[in-house]
């Protein structure tokens, strides 16, 4: 677009080209070629040529503001795109350190259900618990252990996304 903005501008410029032109003539009844005694008749014609753009209607100075908002347009967008991008890897690292919280907090869960089971196994042991108690704390366990295991994907997957986009292409 900018190569294209000076192209406009030059159009506003003054032209200035020259011209020249040598024929010789033989202007004869009969025509001999390789006759060297007959007289060639000689014409030289030169001269100047400038084209001053002066009238154009105003036609010039539209087609370089023209050419000056495309380059606005696309500046604009360029710098709406970086805006985009920026904002959306902030939400990717945002939702990363999320994904680490829930991690955290699904960890210290599936411990609890754990010394939960832990303490009901033992309460089954001594008698005083039955294996109804016994399997729904083993159900929580198991439940806890497949939550912790999703939120371990869910950052695989985020930290996966955030070094593609942030680290550079590697060619081998």
């Amino acid at each position: 677009d900018k190569m294209q903005l000076k192209i406009t501008k030059s159009e506003a410029l003054p032209v200035i080209s020259g011209f020249f032109n040598h024929q010789q003539m033989a202007m004869r009844n009969e025509f001999n070629l390789f006759d060297n005694q007959e007289e060639w008749y000689p014409s030289t014609l030169w001269g100047i040529n400038i084209n001053i753009p002066i009238f154009n209607s105003g036609e010039g100075k539209a087609k370089t503001t023209q050419k000056e908002i495309n380059i606005l347009k696309t500046t604009n967008q360029l710098e709406n795109v970086l805006r985009e991008i920026s904002t959306l890897l902030g939400l990717l690292k945002n939702d990363y350190q999320i994904a680490i919280g829930r991690y955290e907090i699904c960890e210290k869960k599936q411990q609890v259900a754990d010394e939960m089971y832990k303490d009901e196994l033992k309460k089954y042991e001594l008698g005083s618990s039955q294996l109804m108690s016994l399997s729904e704390k083993k159900m929580l366990v198991i439940q806890a252990e497949q939550e912790l295991l999703e939120k371990e994907l869910e950052i695989y997957t985020l930290k996966s996304q955030l070094e593609k986009y942030t680290n550079p292409v590697k060619n081998d």
